[in-house]
C-alpha cells in the first residue's frame, strides 16, 4: 500500500472558496468514481480555513488551499502516471485538475503512518494538521526514532482528553507534480490531529502552562519551530 498526502494551491484567478468547492463537489467525486475500482483505498480531503505558526501567530496567506490523503494499492501506483496520460478516464481526471488547481506548485509526499491516538467518532471536533521539518543536525532516522518513541507519546500524555486523534506521518519521499522526485521533501512529519472543541479553545492558555513550556522545549530538540505550520481544516471523507 502506498500512502500519500497531496498539497495543492488554487488556480490563479480563482478564489480559495471556489477552488475548494470545485474539488469537493466535482473533482473528488470524479476521482472516487474513476479510481475507486482501480485500487484507491482511502481518499480524504482537508480544506484549509486558517494557518498559524507553531506559536499561534496567524499567517498572512494560506500556504496551501487543500491537503488530500490518498492510499493506493501498489498496482495502482505503478500504473498511475501512464494511466493519466493514455487512458481516457485518466486524461479526463488530469485535465480536470487544471480547472481548480495550480499544477506548478502541487506536490505529493509519501509517508509511513504512526497512529498515536485514535477515535471511533471523528465527525466532530477541530481538525488540525501540523507540518514540520527536522532540525538540520538530525538524520531522518534519528528524527523518526525520537519523535515516535518520545515526543509523540509526550504530546498524547500532556494533551490528554483535549486530543481526540493524533497520527504522525513520517515522510520518506516527495514528488513535485511539475518536476518529479524532489531532492528533499519540505516536511519530515505531517501530524493529522483532531481536538475537542472546548480543548482547542484553551490551547493559547495551555501553551503557557508548565506542560506547554516543556512540550515547546522538546519540539526545539527536533524541529525548526520557525518553519513549522499549523493548518485548521474542514474534513471531507470520500473513501475510508
Amino acid at each position: 500500500m502506498i500512502k500519500s498526502i497531496g498539497f495543492g494551491r488554487k488556480r490563479i484567478g480563482m478564489s480559495h472558496d471556489e477552488s475548494c468547492r470545485y474539488h469537493r463537489e466535482v473533482h473528488a467525486p470524479m476521482a472516487k468514481r474513476t479510481l475507486g475500482a482501480r485500487g484507491l483505498k482511502k481518499y480524504v480531503g482537508y480544506y484549509v480555513d486558517k494557518a498559524f505558526t507553531l506559536s499561534g501567530d496567524a499567517l498572512p496567506e494560506l500556504p496551501w488551499d487543500r491537503v488530500v490523503l490518498e492510499w493506493l494499492t501498489d498496482e495502482l501506483w505503478k500504473e498511475m502516471w501512464t494511466w493519466r496520460k493514455t487512458d481516457p478516464e485518466g486524461m479526463m481526471l488530469a485535465e480536470d485538475e487544471k480547472r481548480y488547481g495550480d499544477g506548478k506548485t502541487g506536490m505529493m509526499l509519501l509517508y509511513k503512518e504512526n497512529v498515536i491516538v485514535s477515535s471511533e467518532d471523528d465527525r466532530t471536533g477541530v481538525n488540525v494538521i501540523v507540518l514540520a521539518a527536522k532540525r538540520s543536525d538530525l538524520s531522518r532516522e534519528e528524527f523518526v526514532k525520537y519523535h515516535s518513541e518520545k515526543h509523540a507519546p509526550m504530546v498524547a500524555r500532556m494533551l490528554g482528553s483535549r486530543l481526540k486523534k493524533y497520527i504522525a506521518n513520517y515522510v520518506y519521499e516527495g514528488l513535485s507534480l511539475a518536476d518529479g522526485i524532489m531532492p528533499a521533501p519540505p516536511y519530515d512529519v505531517i501530524a493529522i490531529t483532531q481536538f475537542d472543541e472546548e480543548g482547542w479553545k484553551g490551547m493559547d492558555a495551555w501553551r503557557k502552562t508548565p506542560d506547554g513550556v516543556k512540550l515547546k522545549e522538546d519540539e526545539e530538540r527536533l524541529i525548526d519551530r520557525n518553519l513549522a505550520i499549523v493548518l485548521i481544516c474542514q474534513k471531507y471523507a470520500y473513501i475510508l
